[in-house]
């Protein structure tokens, strides 16, 4: 390719993050060399990061033209353009295109994954993430998310072996040992729960939802005063909480105590 000025400008401004710059010089050559090769995509990439979309959906368009080689990378961008502005249709399109010309793109394979986990769709979740391990095995988030749709599904001893899997690579995940904890609970094995929950909360004890989810075990378990004070910890923690904890069925047992009434009428805003 030969080297304008205008693009070396372009990509000066680049190397020294001006964006206004790098910007203005890039809508100049899209004007005078539109199909200068190397620019769309990074731009595309920028603007996504500046919340753009409509810019970066368009460059990266430009960029399936002006870089035949990428055109996978262009595709998957799309998608997570589309994913950000909730069309998850046509996030799952464009995934679903970048897989057709490379179907090892890990990344793309487990983002449809993800889409269709964000739909509820658990299947369909389960069967894409299931294709995502294949293509990287030791990836944590993807058996994270088997175990999850696993667990959607009623089927909470394959979750427990795909967390366990996780933990094998992982063994300091706080979010892995508390979804174990949410598993036994559902188990009805509630010292087991217990166990993985304060697991989780030794190595985060900021994670709100895992003193939320120790709180429904130990309601379950019948334990008042330890929910209560899991319950008053997570909804501290995180206020949002409170919402959950108002019409949870994880907190009939204590629904009735002195001590939830007080945690609501405290935090709980009509």
């Amino acid at each position: 390719m030969v080297v304008s000025k205008l693009y070396q400008d372009w990509l000066n401004a680049v190397d020294k993050h001006d964006f206004k710059k790098a910007k203005r010089l890039y809508m100049k050559l899209l004007d005078e060399a539109p199909l200068t090769e190397g620019i769309n995509f990074p731009m595309g990439v920028w603007y996504k990061e500046k919340g753009l979309f409509e810019e970066a959906e368009a460059a990266f368009k430009r960029a399936l033209c002006t870089d035949p080689e990428i055109i996978a990378d262009c595709y998957h961008c799309l998608g997570n353009v589309s994913r950000e502005q909730g069309d998850y249709g046509q996030a799952i399109a464009f995934y679903r295109e970048s897989l057709k010309i490379e179907p090892n793109f890990f990344e793309a394979q487990y983002n449809l994954g993800k889409i269709y986990a964000i739909l509820g769709q658990t299947k369909a979740a389960l069967q894409e993430f299931t294709k995502a391990l294949k293509l990287s095995p030791e990836d944590v988030e993807t058996l994270i998310n088997i175990g999850v749709e696993l667990s959607n599904q009623g089927r909470r001893k394959e979750a427990l072996a795909s967390y366990e899997k996780a933990l094998g690579l992982d063994p300091e995940s706080y979010l892995v040992y508390s979804n174990v904890g949410v598993e036994f609970t559902a188990l009805g094995e509630y010292d087991k729960a217990i166990l993985y929950h304060k697991k989780a909360l030794a190595l985060n004890s900021f994670y709100a939802d895992g003193w939320y989810n120790l709180a429904c075990t130990y309601s379950r378990a019948n334990d008042f005063k330890n929910s209560l004070k899991a319950l008053e910890r997570s909804v501290r923690l995180d206020a949002s909480n409170i919402e959950y904890a108002i019409d949870d069925p994880e907190l009939d047992n204590i629904r009735e105590t002195a001590g939830y009434r007080n945690i609501i009428e405290k935090n709980h805003k009509p």
